[in-house]
């Protein structure tokens, strides 16, 4: 570096003479006189030397660095005010939100069989409860909104009670672990935000918390070990354009598990836990639940499950140096019901809400799945000894709720009128 060079360099550093001169092993008087001839050098008019290009190039350097400074002042700034945002929010609802009252009643008595105590896991993953979905979006294959999401999920308690406490008679059921995997709501992705339900991803988020929050609360007394919901953040959710890897609680995934956790405070036989985590690992009778979104992971030629099976693959890698490993993986975000044997364990994948949505359908021409969560039976000894698929679609109770749903997929004839009803879609009717 030139004497030149270092001078410029403690300018820019805001160094005083004295400090500079020390530096570069000149007094006061001399490092003047030298930024004197310097200053002289940039006058154009006089020959160019290798001494100008230097200043010049210098000054360049300032100007970029100084523009990275404050374009990463900016996205700081606006990371801390994510950040805020939701634990404000958070504890806005902690604060506001009216618990629901104490269960009154008795847990009850669990069926008599010689078939052990087990546990269950249920799937509750991609609701995306604040969607709206027309029968002319979806070519007479889907009607879905905020009120169809509520008789899903009533239909989805009944089926857990029915599977557990009747169906199952020589099993005893102690606990039961609720997985929520993402995507409870819409949210603003794809700029989907003022057409959901709602028209607000808040008040969406605060809606779908409070009707899954009455679900646990109804479940929670078949279980006289408990209810354990878990939850970790999908894609959908989130504000930022890209994913924010060190913010999984800048998620309205996260206000719905709080509005849950809230509601909830009253019950003592449910426990609420949101890691500060994409990923979440839990144990139970002595095996390890992985549970993620699944949203990272690409899919090959329009097929996720290579994918899938590679990332299970890194993941036991990582739990070797901790001297453990997961038995079980779980995932959301694809909407389609699979199973599959991976990296030593089983790979679980949560099925669709509902039938068909625009984005798949008209992006990758894909849908046509029934909707359903999967619940599985749990043996301390064995594992997983029973998974059991409940389909959460009941279409004569949803056409009772719109009668002119199609039961035709797509097929239009004589339409004369667009019958506008008291619901949140219109329907058209011949």
């Amino acid at each position: 570096m030139s004497v030149e060079q270092a001078i410029l360099g403690g300018l820019i550093a805001k160094q005083t003479i004295t400090d500079i001169g020390r530096e570069v092993g000149m007094s006061r008087d001399a490092v003047r006189r030298r930024l004197a001839k310097m200053s002289a050098m940039l006058d154009t008019t006089r020959s160019a030397d290798p001494t100008h290009n230097a200043i010049l190039e210098l000054e360049r350097d300032r100007v970029v660095l100084k523009r990275e400074l404050e374009t990463v002042r900016r996205k700081l700034e606006a990371a801390h005010l994510d950040n805020a945002l939701y634990e404000q929010l958070a504890e806005v609802i902690r604060d506001s939100v009216a618990p629901l009252p104490s269960p009154t009643w008795q847990h009850a008595a669990p069926a008599a069989g010689d078939g052990g105590a087990v546990d269950a896991v249920l799937l509750l993953s991609d609701e995306h409860g604040d969607e709206v979905l027309t029968a002319d979006a979806t070519n007479g294959l889907e009607v879905y909104d905020f009120r169809v999401f509520q008789m899903r999920l009533d239909r989805l308690r009944d089926k857990v009670i029915l599977w557990t406490q009747k169906l199952l008679p020589a099993h005893r059921f102690n606990r039961l672990f609720v997985f929520k995997l993402g995507d409870a709501v819409n949210g603003d992705i794809h700029e989907q935000g003022p057409r959901n339900a709602f028209g607000n991803t808040l008040k969406a988020a605060l809606a779908v918390g409070d009707a899954e929050a009455m679900m646990i609360d109804v479940l929670s007394n078949y279980f006289p070990g408990g209810v354990y919901v878990v939850g970790v953040s999908g894609n959908h959710p989130r504000r930022a354009s890209r994913k924010d890897y060190d913010g999984p609680h800048d998620n309205f995934d996260y206000l719905v598990g709080t509005q849950i956790a809230t509601r909830l405070a009253n019950n003592g036989n449910v426990t609420v836990v949101l890691p500060e985590s994409y990923t979440a690992y839990v144990e139970i009778a002595g095996r390890v639940w992985a549970l993620n979104h699944g949203d990272d992971v690409v899919g090959y030629s329009g097929i996720p499950w290579v994918g899938f099976d590679k990332r299970n693959n890194r993941i036991q890698s990582i739990l070797a140096t901790a001297k453990t490993r997961a038995d079980y993986f779980v995932y959301g975000h694809y909407h389609t019901a699979a199973s599959f044997a991976s990296a030593g364990g089983q790979s679980f994948h949560s099925g669709p809400w509902t039938f068909v949505d625009t984005y798949a359908m008209n992006k990758h021409a894909l849908g046509g799945h029934e909707p359903t969560q999967t619940l599985f039976v749990v043996h301390e000894k064995f594992g997983v000894i029973l998974p059991i698929p409940i389909f959460t679609r009941d279409l004569a109770a949803e056409r009772a709720l719109y009668p002119a749903m199609p039961d035709e997929i797509g097929v239009v004839r004589d339409v004369t009128t667009a019958v506008p009803r008291d619901s949140l879609i219109q329907i058209v009717t011949p």
